[in-house]
């Protein structure tokens, strides 16, 4: 079984998060739906099965992964012993493209961080977030 984040861009979507993902894994995913949904971005997460991505009539137009290496990483086929299966047209879509943009923004300083996620480590005994602009 994998995991998927269903993004709804209607209004009337909630957030919604439950993992047993290692704490790391957890710990992206939850940055990335609290990003999604100050993006405005409607979301749920919950298993898929395979089969919901591979058969024919699949709704499934746009996959990403999410983890501390990686941020976000568009995924745009599926392998299996089956045969090779194409997400979408097979090119990042634009909500990956949009999050992916957010996050490492955020991570290079060119985007405020709101969240508080960013720590000056130069400092070990500061745990204070690092104020945009800041040397």
């Amino acid at each position: 079984m994998l995991k998927l984040l269903l993004a709804d861009l209607s209004a009337a979507s909630q957030s919604q998060a439950s993992s047993t993902a290692a704490p790391a894994a957890v710990s992206s995913s939850r940055s990335v739906l609290r990003l999604a949904a100050q993006l405005g971005i409607g979301t749920a997460e919950r298993p898929v099965a395979l089969d919901e991505i591979t058969r024919q009539d699949s709704r499934v137009v746009e996959a990403f992964a999410c983890g501390t290496a990686v941020t976000v990483l568009p995924v745009t086929q599926v392998v299996t012993r089956d045969g090779s299966y194409r997400i979408g047209d097979g090119t990042p879509g634009p909500l990956t493209r949009q999050l992916r943009e957010a996050l490492t923004g955020i991570q290079e300083g060119r985007i405020p961080d709101t969240f508080g996620w960013m720590h000056d480590v130069s400092r070990p005994a500061d745990r204070t977030p690092v104020a945009q602009g800041a040397p």
